[in-house]
């Protein structure tokens, strides 16, 4: 059964949720999921805070003890399928759809709906001879847990960007 739930009397002050979340979805104990509200801000983000920042663009298709999984709508596109999870030491959100690869807006849309702005997830282009590869048009992002994840610097990437009339600074 879909839904798209917060538990009533969530973090930020929320009104009732608009859907009844399916059962037992809020009555797990801490260390048994992340489904729970929690306090830290440098995890990736809960079901919970995902949908209640999402709303009606997230529905809930299932949820487990160490993530869910759903559809995500992403401006006018057919509905991002996502597979979430954070255990084994890692945050994983895979994206898929039925007849193409996301897109860099489409998973930089999910990125930004699981992980807070400051936060640096990977996609990995592994050797040839670790591909794993159960759909032709699914893509993963992967943060490690309680590991800085290291990037090179700005300038390596590309150059800064020119300014604009809009930026510049006046002379």
């Amino acid at each position: 059964m879909a839904t798209n739930a917060l538990p009533a009397g969530s973090r930020g002050g929320n009104p009732a949720p608009r859907f009844r979340p399916p059962p037992g979805l809020h009555s797990r104990p801490k260390p048994a999921g992340r489904m729970i509200e929690k306090d830290e801000d440098d995890t990736m983000k809960t079901l919970y805070e995902v949908a209640r920042e999402q709303g009606p663009l997230l529905t809930i298709i299932e949820e487990g003890h160490d993530g869910g999984c759903g559809l995500l709508t992403f401006s006018g596109t057919q509905p991002l399928r996502f597979v979430a999870s954070w255990g084994m030491g890692w945050e994983h959100v895979s994206v898929s759809l039925p007849n193409r690869c996301p897109t860099w807006e489409e998973m930089h849309f999910v990125k930004r709906a699981w992980w807070r702005g400051g936060e640096t997830v990977i996609q990995y282009h592994p050797a040839e001879t670790e591909y794993v590869n159960y759909h032709p048009f699914c893509l993963h992002l992967w943060r490690p847990i309680g590991q800085e994840v290291p990037t090179p610097p700005a300038w390596m990437v590309g150059p800064p960007e020119k300014p604009t009339p809009a930026t510049r600074k006046p002379t």
